[in-house]
């Protein structure tokens, strides 16, 4: 009986510290990696959105690497990273590689912009930069769905346009997640 106990506290403990080391250090599917940095610290990030731990990611095929939470739910499908990082309210981030011939960013004119078919109408745009880059900043709500707040960042690099883009449903939990958002954007590297 001595034995049975013995082996069974022992595969406990054992199967507790295999899920700490997944949760910690690997990502499933190995959609995402952590960052080559040994023994990096996880990022202090002046969010503070209950139950996430950013930490470095990074993917190959679009050759970005950025701050996420082991534990969002990720999709990857033709060159799009999308991560739902809440269900209620709903809360999304994706990095896309866009397919258009835009080479320098004062390229992407309003219009253009318009011609995504994301943005309702009086959409904002600013200019900002990310990862060294400059952007362009637009503030919106979603084309047929105003209760979506959005707010994505587009920049060119190695001649091709990229969009970093965060929505939130309802708008009015937006300011729950902005400072999250602004650390990712913060963070973001190529």
């Amino acid at each position: 009986m001595r034995k049975f106990l013995f082996l069974t506290t022992l595969s406990v403990v054992a199967l507790l510290a295999a899920a700490l080391l997944t949760r910690s250090g690997k990502v499933p599917m190995g959609l995402l990696a952590v960052s080559s940095q040994p023994a990096a610290p996880q990022i202090e990030a002046r969010s503070k959105v209950p139950g996430v731990t950013l930490n470095h990611c990074s993917d190959g095929e679009l050759g970005v690497r950025f701050l996420c939470d082991f534990g969002w739910q990720q999709r990857k499908f033709d060159g799009i990273l999308l991560f739902t990082i809440a269900s209620d309210p709903a809360v999304k981030m994706k990095i896309v590689r866009i397919d258009m011939d835009i080479l320098y960013i004062h390229q992407l004119s309003r219009d253009s912009l318009a011609d995504l078919g994301r943005y309702a109408k009086g959409f904002v745009t600013e200019e900002v930069t990310v990862a060294g880059q400059n952007a362009i900043k637009v503030k919106a709500f979603a084309l047929g769905d105003p209760g979506d707040r959005l707010c994505d960042y587009y920049f060119v690099h190695n001649k091709a346009l990229y969009g970093l883009m965060f929505s939130v449903a309802p708008k009015d939990r937006w300011d729950d997640y902005q400072f999250l958002f602004q650390d990712i954007v913060d963070h973001f590297r190529f």
